[in-house]
C-alpha cells in the first residue's frame, strides 16, 4: 500500500491513493478510532529509522501531500482534510479561526496575551463564568472593562454567565492582553476570520512495507516524546516559528525541533506530552496587507494524553 495514504488527516483520503492494493493482490482496509484518525487494519512494523531512512520517509510523504494540494486547491484540500466543520467556513476565502481558548478551574486572577495580525478581519473575545470582572486592552494601550457596554474598544453583550466583546474594526495590530479576575472557574476565547488557518496530526515513521509515516491510533503517552505534521494555509506568505502543546492551565511545551519540508508543511517534535488535556498552538510571522507582524492560531479541539501504552498486535 502506498506510504503516502498514512498522511490523510481522515478516512475520506483513502481515495486519493493511487496504489490502494499490495503488490499480492490483497485490499487493506482502514479503520477510524473516533478521534478522526486513520489507520490500516493491519498492525505496522515499527522500528527506529536510520536518518536516511527518516528523510526518505519525510520526503516521500510530504512530496504526496503537496501534490494532492497542487491539484485540488487549498480550499478543496482543507475540505478533505476534515477542518473542524463548526470553526471553519471552507466555503469562504475567510475562515473563522481560534487565536487562544483557556479553562480556569478555579476562582484566580490571569493575565492572557494574544496576537492580533493583519489579515484578521473580525475579533471576538467570549468570556463565560459567574462574579466576572475583566479588561480588554488593545495592542496601543487602549483599555475597556467589563461594565462598559459601549466603549473605545467595541460593544460587551452579556447573556447570563455569558460575556461577548465585539471589537470595533479596524483591528489595531499587536500583542492584545485580557485581565480575568473571579471567585468562580471561567473560561475565554478568542476568536477572529482570516485565511490563515493551520491543522495538524500526531505521526509515528514507518519502516515496512515502505517508509513513510503513520498518523498515531490512540491519545499520546503522557511525558513522551511526540512528532506532529503541521500544515499551514497561505503558506507563500507566512512562516512558522513555534509549535507548542499548551495546557489549560496555560503551562506550555515548546517544541524543541520545528523543520519546514516543504512550503507549507512542517515537522515539529515535543520532548514531553503534557499531562491531561492541551491544545495544539502555532506562532510565526508573515506579510498581510502590506504589512509585515506576528500571527498565533490555536486549534479549537482539545487533547488529552494517556498514561497508558497499548500496543495492537
Amino acid at each position: 500500500m502506498l506510504t503516502a495514504v498514512f498522511w490523510c488527516f481522515t478516512e475520506k483520503c483513502e481515495s486519493y491513493s493511487n496504489d490502494s492494493h499490495d503488490s499480492d493482490g490483497s485490499d487493506h482496509s482502514h479503520e477510524s478510532d473516533g478521534s478522526g484518525h486513520s489507520h490500516d487494519s493491519d498492525d505496522p512494523h515499527n522500528g527506529n529509522l536510520s536518518p536516511e531512512t527518516e528523510a526518505l520517509a519525510i520526503n516521500v510523504s510530504v512530496a504526496f501531500l503537496q501534490d494532492i494540494k497542487k491539484k485540488i486547491g487549498d480550499e478543496d484540500f482543507l475540505r478533505l482534510m476534515k477542518m473542524n466543520e463548526s470553526t471553519s467556513a471552507l466555503g469562504d476565502d475567510i475562515d473563522t479561526v481560534t487565536l487562544l481558548q483557556a479553562v480556569r478551574d478555579s476562582g484566580m486572577s490571569s493575565h492572557f496575551n494574544f496576537s492580533v495580525d493583519s489579515s484578521l478581519k473580525k475579533l471576538t473575545i467570549n468570556i463565560t463564568g459567574q462574579n466576572l470582572v475583566f479588561t480588554v486592552t488593545s495592542a496601543t494601550g487602549v483599555s475597556q472593562m467589563h461594565n462598559e457596554t459601549t466603549g473605545k474598544l467595541g460593544t460587551i453583550n452579556r447573556v447570563g454567565n455569558f460575556s461577548t466583546v465585539n471589537v470595533t474594526t479596524p483591528l489595531q495590530k499587536g500583542i492584545w492582553s485580557i485581565n480575568i479576575s473571579s471567585t468562580k472557574p471561567y473560561t475565554v476565547k478568542v476568536i477572529g476570520q482570516s485565511p490563515i488557518a493551520f491543522l495538524f496530526n500526531f505521526v509515528q515513521t514507518l519502516e515496512d512495507p515502505h517508509p513513510g509515516f503513520e498518523f498515531i491510533r490512540s491519545r499520546p503517552l503522557t511525558n513522551s516524546t511526540a512528532s506532529l505534521l503541521v500544515y499551514v494555509t497561505e503558506a507563500d506568505s507566512v512562516q512558522l516559528n513555534e509549535v507548542a502543546l499548551v495546557k489549560e492551565s496555560g503551562e506550555t511545551v515548546v517544541a524543541r525541533n520545528l523543520t519546514e519540508k516543504l512550503r507549507g508543511i512542517y515537522l515539529a517534535t515535543v520532548a514531553m506530552v503534557p499531562e491531561g488535556s492541551f491544545a495544539v498552538q502555532v506562532r510565526g510571522n508573515g506579510t498581510f496587507m502590506g504589512h509585515n507582524n506576528d500571527f498565533q492560531r490555536q486549534f479549537p479541539t482539545q487533547f488529552k494524553s494517556s498514561r497508558v501504552n497499548i500496543n495492537v498486535s
